[in-house]
Formats: C-alpha cells, sequence, structure tokens
C-alpha cells in the first residue's frame, strides 16, 4: 500500500497515478496522463518521503522506461528532490535498464539538466557519485558528458569520485569489478573538470590509501602513474601511509573511523604482497615536482586540501550546450 501524499504540502491519498506508477502499468498511466491533459497535474504530487511519480517509476528500472518517457512528456521534474535529496538522476545513476540515457536524451540542455546533475542527496553524493558507486561505467560517460565539473565535487565525508572508484571491491568475481575500478578511474582522470588525484577526504585518505587498502594492484599503480609519485608516502589523519594500509590485515587497515570500509573485503591477502612491491617501487616526488625520498605536507590548491598533482584536462568528454 501506497503511503499518503500531498499536493502544495496538504496530505491526501494517493492519486491514481502514482498508484499506476507504483504498479508499473504503462497503459493506465498514459491513460491518466491523457484524461488530466489541461486539469489537475499529479506529476508534480509529492508522496510522504517526497517522492514524485518520476522517482517512483525510475526506481522501477527497464519495467518503468515507458512511464518514465510519459512522465518526461508531461513536463516531469528532474530536479525534484526526495526526503533524501535524491532527484531522478541519483537513482537513474544506479540503474543499468537505460533509464538514466532516456531521461538525459529527453531533457534540453539546459539549466534544469545541469542542476539535477549537479544536485546533492544528504550524503552529499551527486549523480555522478552514485553511478561511480554502483560500478556503471556507461552511467559514469554519460553523467561526465553531462557535467563534467561534478568530478572533483566531495561527499559530506570529504570523498571524491575517485575516492568511491577506489572504494569498489576488486575482487568480485561475479561482476568484474577489478576492471571496473580501474575503467571508470581512468575515465575521471581523463576527464579534467577540476578533479585532484591526491584530494583528501576528512580523514586526509586519498584514493589511493583506499586502493591500497582493498588491495586493488591495478588501481595503485594507475594513481602513482598520474600522481608523478606524489602522495605516496603521505599519511592520513591516523598517520598511515597507503603502503601501511597494504601492510596490514584486512581486520585492521581502516582508519578508526573508517573500520567498516576497509575491513572484510575479499582477495586482499592474495594481492598485498603485489601492492606493496608497487609502493615500494614507486617514484617519489616532493611538492615541487622535484625526486623526493619522502613526501611532504599536503599541498592546498582551489580551496580544496590535496596531496598530487592536478590532472590536465584531455578531450575525453565534453559538457552539453
Amino acid at each position: 500500500m501506497l503511503p499518503a501524499e500531498g499536493h502544495g504540502g496538504a496530505a491526501s491519498p494517493p492519486t491514481a497515478l502514482h498508484t499506476a506508477v507504483h504498479r508499473g502499468d504503462a497503459r493506465e498511466v498514459a491513460r491518466l496522463l491523457k484524461a488530466a491533459a489541461g486539469g489537475r497535474n499529479d506529476v508534480a504530487s509529492v508522496m510522504v518521503g517526497g517522492q514524485t511519480p518520476l522517482h517512483t517509476a525510475v526506481r522501477l528500472g527497464a519495467a518503468g522506461h515507458d512511464i518514465v518517457g510519459a512522465l518526461l512528456a508531461c513536463s516531469a521534474d528532474i530536479t525534484a528532490q526526495d526526503a533524501f535529496g535524491n532527484n531522478a538522476l541519483h537513482y537513474a545513476a544506479s540503474e543499468q535498464s537505460g533509464v538514466l540515457e532516456l531521461i538525459l536524451a529527453r531533457t534540453p540542455p539546459g539549466k534544469a539538466l545541469l542542476d539535477a546533475a549537479g544536485a546533492r542527496n544528504t550524503a552529499g553524493c551527486t549523480p555522478l557519485a552514485r553511478a561511480v558507486q554502483a560500478g556503471s561505467i556507461p552511467a559514469v560517460q554519460m553523467l561526465l558528458r553531462t557535467r563534467p565539473g561534478c568530478v572533483g565535487e566531495a561527499d559530506a565525508r570529504g570523498a571524491t569520485a575517485l575516492h568511491h572508484a577506489a572504494e569498489l571491491t576488486p575482487f568480485d568475481d561475479a561482476t568484474q569489478r577489478g576492471g571496473v575500478s580501474v575503467e571508470i578511474a581512468e575515465l575521471l582522470l581523463g576527464c579534467g573538470g577540476g578533479l585532484q588525484v591526491g584530494a583528501l577526504t576528512h580523514n586526509r585518505d586519498t584514493a589511493l590509501h583506499y586502493a591500497a587498502a582493498k588491495g586493488s594492484v591495478a588501481l595503485v599503480n594507475l594513481l602513482v602513474h598520474s600522481a608523478g609519485g606524489e602522495g605516496v608516502d603521505a599519511p592520513n589523519a591516523d598517520k598511515r601511509t597507503p603502503l601501511d594500509l597494504a601492510t596490514l590485515s584486512s581486520a585492521s587497515a581502516a582508519s578508526s573511523n573508517e573500520q567498516l570500509r576497509f575491513a572484510g573485503f575479499p582477495g586482499h591477502s592474495a594481492n598485498r604482497h603485489a601492492v606493496i612491491a608497487a609502493l615500494l617501487a614507486a617514484p617519489r616526488r616532493g611538492a615541487g615536482g622535484t625526486p623526493a625520498q619522502s613526501q611532504g605536507k599536503p599541498r592546498h590548491a582551489g580551496g580544496r586540501e590535496h596531496v598530487g598533482a592536478r590532472i590536465n584536462p584531455r578531450p575525453v568528454c565534453k559538457p552539453q550546450k
């Protein structure tokens, strides 16, 4: 049973449109939208929890594809955010159903699309961050083309999209996320948009800290190469370097307030030595770009703490005009 909703803030029973969307009944949705043309518009109606019919339709995945199209044709608002701050793009970004592609294709370039692509939910995540967390390469590519500037934005704990890529479990045989994490990182690094390879979370962890702790050899090598050796010896708030995290057991590899994020991932011990070897062999560079034996204090650029070089923009993704 659907929860009560409100029109303009007033509580009322669920509309027929919301009910039809919830059931995934595309024919009934089309009939209701046609019947309501010129009259009361339930497309913008809000359920408890802030869910509009478009939110609900997107969350249906492939089953809601036709319904999403019908709602967009009736000017459904893609910028509307629910109680968790998620708009339609946040939900579509984590789906593998083609709904995101549909929304982007049906929404004219302009402020609404840019606002939706750049919106943050209550966890501080943009739709791009959600796409990275879901390991969806097509969604990442589409959102980078739509608003590449989001690539360097951080969530509520200071993590950028690159941190999220490094958090993907690299040893999931079912999803092959080892390859996905590296491919997504390459897309992010190739986009420009202000991404800092050595951007720090609030716990002063870089993406390299995360990749080393996860035992992702390929990603460690990619990040070391991209940063030109900077940040290899950078300590986090718990005074642990990427090498420290690589040498610790999976149960203790995390910094104190990130324990659950690093603990229990599969395959760590099997790849730990390879990661350690990669970090030991990595070049060390000081803040001035000259060879150094150890990393000094983190630098500051653009108002955001980071360790490492800014990636030079490459013509990989371009914003929509």
